[in-house]
């Protein structure tokens, strides 16, 4: 089923591209013919959700001709934009492109989402859209789309194009808005970590799928729009600033341009993250530039936790403490269906200060709030199948993506021969990094405890505009790519150590 829906162009959560492992794709079936659920499906599913109708997508199949209605529970809804949240100031541009025509389009190609802006001469943003990218209905994580890529040349060249048609009605609705024709469009930047990048402009993308995650191409990459799908002017281009490594993209480039990391002052020590899926850490400052890819996974994006779902309306996305019990706050402020990332790090830090979530993650089986099947925030809405809850394992969950970022932290500060205690701030990026409490954060260690914490949006949309805006500013960001001395995490002597350490959610996890 997973499979039809997907062809028929449906937006469907498949976190792990649709091999039963997620089970993520739930689907309510109002009529049809479907084989019975295996035992795997029933048990993930639960007596009650397979006795109201609710199947895996990718496991039910169809077993006689006719119709088949379904309802999918969690879709590719409208989560907060890529475009919402902290504005970065860009500074004014010292000159104006020489473009065929006037405008331009930058776009940041989220694992998740997609930000689109239109940018004229001066520099202006004349309108934003946001909107989810449609790939995640192929793999929520880029492994799995990349192993699409690498085992099924007819989904790949899928994955390919519905993003490409998605970026082109991303400029309909920029026009739209603006009140310009699309022929007024005449150059685009592009800004993605390494596999979307590989992925939007076809390039080989075996050497991401294996150790030691070689890019195809590092360099500054141009080529004509229509090569890409883009309906834009005559003779428009599309451009994307280098990559730095496999798992550190165009994106953390343009979001270090748009961050300050050029003019950090050589007295001080900032560390610039990017936090999704695949999260990207620059260490700059005191004569040196360190980065790597630290991969917590997608916990952050709602993902492998039970009520887990994107900053889509009915997403808890804020836990706060009152009368003995967690109060949660939803997106949009309806009624509460799942969990979003920000939500997820209130929850373990409110639940850990008030002593329901031990240091170790375990709950506390003799506090009144803890059940056998974990911790209710939000009782069920006609909206849910089951209350949302937080488990054992959900906490477990945080506790690994939150270790795999600190870890990478502190080998970044390791391999520059200073202490944690050395940055003086650190800069969240992306859109998980946008919507995080601080000091959320802080309490469970995601941070450590001293540095000042600097929150600024889409930085890597912010510097595709500086980018369309500033021509100049491209020599500065193929600096940036090549001063970077990249640490490779993946097999470093000192990992397991740092990251076991820093599953204890505590601020200092050394303490």
């Amino acid at each position: 089923m997973l499979a039809a829906l997907q062809a028929a162009g449906v937006g469907i959560t498949a976190v792990c591209g649709g091999v039963g492992a997620c089970g993520a794709c739930v689907v309510q079936v109002s009529r049809g013919a479907l084989a019975p659920p295996d035992p795997d499906e029933a048990a993930r599913l639960g007596p009650s959700a397979a006795a109201a109708g609710y199947r895996l997508a990718c496991a039910a199949r169809v077993t006689a001709p006719g119709e088949v209605v379904v309802e999918p529970v969690n879709g590719v809804g409208a989560p907060l934009s890529q475009t919402e949240g902290p504005a970065v100031a860009l500074p004014a541009p010292r000159t104006s492109p020489r473009r065929r025509a006037p405008l331009g389009l930058a776009v940041d190609l989220g694992t998740t989402g997609l930000a689109a802006y239109l940018v004229d001469p001066a520099g202006r943003v004349l309108a934003s859209v946001g909107a989810p990218n449609p790939q995640v209905t192929f793999g929520e994580d880029v492994m799995a789309r990349l192993t699409v890529a690498l085992t099924d040349p007819a989904r790949a060249a899928s994955m390919r194009t519905v993003l490409a048609a998605e970026v082109d009605r991303l400029v309909g609705v920029l026009c739209r808005r603006a009140g310009v024709a699309r022929r007024a469009v005449g150059e685009a930047v592009v800004v993605g970590n390494t596999a979307m990048h590989h992925l939007f402009f076809g390039l080989p993308v075996a050497r991401l799928a294996w150790a030691p995650y070689v890019p195809a191409e590092r360099g500054e990459r141009t080529v004509p729009a229509d090569d890409v799908g883009l309906r834009l002017a005559r003779g428009a281009t599309v451009t994307s600033p280098p990559v730095v490594a496999g798992f550190v993209g165009a994106d953390h480039v343009a979001m270090l341009l748009a961050a300050g990391a050029p003019d950090v002052p050589a007295d001080r020590l900032v560390a610039f993250c990017d936090v999704g899926t695949n999260t990207e850490i620059s260490l700059v400052g005191r004569g040196r530039h360190l980065a790597c890819s630290a991969a917590p996974g997608p916990a952050f994006e709602g993902a492998h936790v039970e009520a887990g779902m994107r900053a889509a309306p009915g997403a808890i996305d804020a836990v706060t403490w009152a009368d003995g019990r967690p109060v949660v706050r939803t997106v949009g402020d309806a009624p509460a269906v799942g969990i979003c990332g920000s939500g997820l790090l209130d929850a373990v830090a409110v639940l850990r200060a008030h002593g329901v979530v031990t240091e170790v993650g375990a709950l506390r089986g003799d506090h009144p709030l803890v059940t056998p099947d974990g911790v209710v925030l939000a009782p069920p809405t006609d909206g849910s199948v089951r209350p949302v809850r937080l488990t054992r394992r959900d906490v477990g969950q945080v506790q690994l993506a939150k270790a795999a970022i600190r870890a990478g932290l502190r080998l970044l500060t390791e391999a520059a021969g200073v202490g944690e205690d050395a940055i003086d701030e650190i800069v969240l990026a992306g859109a998980f990094g946008t919507y995080l409490d601080p000091g959320s954060a802080r309490a469970v260690g995601l941070v450590p405890p001293g540095p000042d914490v600097r929150q600024v949006g889409n930085a890597a949309g912010a510097g595709a505009c500086l980018l369309l805006a500033d021509p100049e500013r491209r020599a500065a960001a193929a600096r940036l790519a090549d001063e970077v001395r990249y640490v490779e995490l993946t097999g470093h002597p000192e990992f397991a150590d740092r990251f076991t350490q820093a599953l204890r959610l505590a601020p200092d996890p050394r303490d």
